[in-house]
């Protein structure tokens, strides 16, 4: 019999059989007040060549008679709290579990990275590197020696997007700064199949180079990993997950002209924060990152959006699926390519036949 539970359940299955696993994790939210993007959660596969992070794909599984399987999904990572210094949340793991299997694990996205400058990083410590997951999450606004006789900071300060886990998704983007050229914009989340994008460059003192109206143009988030040959086009977005987030703006006055924060990598990573939207979420059940917050001198701050939730897909014959049922009725087995079942766990449930 085949029996499956979401997060913390079972399969129990009647007969072998060979199936295709997709095991993507909850996606980080984005940092607040000019924060990166969250980095994807990590997306481990058997379908085509490569796995996230450009790991090689993995062999299928067998379901074997009389072999209970237990299911976790991952959660995206929260909403930070508003304000300075404050990091966006990692998501939660994944994962396949079962007596003779080699668990099946994959890694919450990394929280994206949160406003520093000198005062905020003696105050709070450093919060602008994204945080290290399934896909790192973006960096966060640099202004480090901004004001000039800050001895107490360092003259080269550069915020790193967070690691990927190898074989599961990339790293976040940097935003990178000195004494000389600071006001380097956030970086955007990393997705399983690209790096987020570094921060431009865009020092509100003017100069060479420089924007007088702020950080107005932001990372984007890494691209997700297209599964649709294999999975279809009936999950993810089109059969795409695990899009890392956008980063956020940051306007120092009421009119700083054209606010362009950084967009959603494809596969349900979420666009960055400009007033008045906060951070849009990653797409729930598609390990997409959420966008990074918005900072502003003249109105309310935006709060970074939440990580997407997880999922967990498998893909049978459709002989092995004859006679299957799901509960709650928000799971389900859905036709998926080339005369094969898909089944799919969006909330907690069971799979019997």
């Amino acid at each position: 019999m085949f029996g499956q539970q979401f997060n913390f359940g079972s399969l129990v299955s009647a007969a072998a059989a060979i199936a295709d696993f997709l095991v993507i994790a909850g996606g980080g939210s984005g940092g607040s007040s000019l924060g990166g993007g969250g980095g994807a959660g990590g997306l481990r596969t058997s379908y085509g060549s490569s796995n996230g992070g450009g790991g090689s794909n993995e062999s299928q599984i067998t379901l074997a008679d009389g072999t209970t399987y237990t299911f976790t999904v991952g959660a995206g990572g929260a909403t930070p709290t508003q304000g300075n210094s404050y990091q966006g949340n990692n998501g939660n793991l994944s994962s396949i579990a079962a007596t003779g299997l080699t668990t099946i694990s994959s890694v919450g996205g990394g929280g994206g990275g949160s406003f520093v400058n000198c005062a905020t990083k003696n105050s709070h410590g450093d919060t602008g590197p994204g945080k290290n997951g399934g896909s790192g999450g973006g960096a966060a606004y640099t202004n480090i020696r901004a004001y000039g006789g800050e001895s107490n900071c360092p003259d080269d300060f550069d915020n790193n997007g967070g690691t990927g886990t190898a074989n599961q998704g990339y790293a976040g983007g940097s935003s990178p700064g000195n004494a000389v050229n600071h006001y380097y914009g956030p970086g955007g989340g990393g997705g399983a199949s690209a790096v987020g994008t570094n921060g431009p460059y865009g020092n509100r003192a003017g100069g060479a180079g420089g924007n007088p109206s702020g950080c107005n143009t932001s990372g984007s988030g890494g691209s997700g990993k297209n599964v649709s040959p294999t999975f279809g086009t009936s999950v993810g977005v089109s059969g795409v997950f695990a899009g890392g987030g956008g980063s956020g703006v940051y306007a120092p006055n009421p009119s700083p002209g054209a606010l362009n924060p950084g967009s959603g990598g494809p596969g349900g990573g979420g666009a960055g924060a400009s007033a008045p939207q906060n951070g849009v979420a990653g797409t729930a059940n598609t390990g997409g990152g959420g966008g990074g917050g918005y900072l502003s001198c003249s109105v309310p701050d935006r709060d970074g959006g939440n990580g997407g939730s997880g999922i967990v897909v498998l893909r049978v014959p459709n002989a092995v699926a004859c006679g299957m049922s799901v509960s709650p009725g928000s799971n389900s087995i859905v036709c998926g390519p080339s005369g094969t079942k898909l089944i799919k766990f969006t909330v907690s449930g069971t799979l019997t036949s």
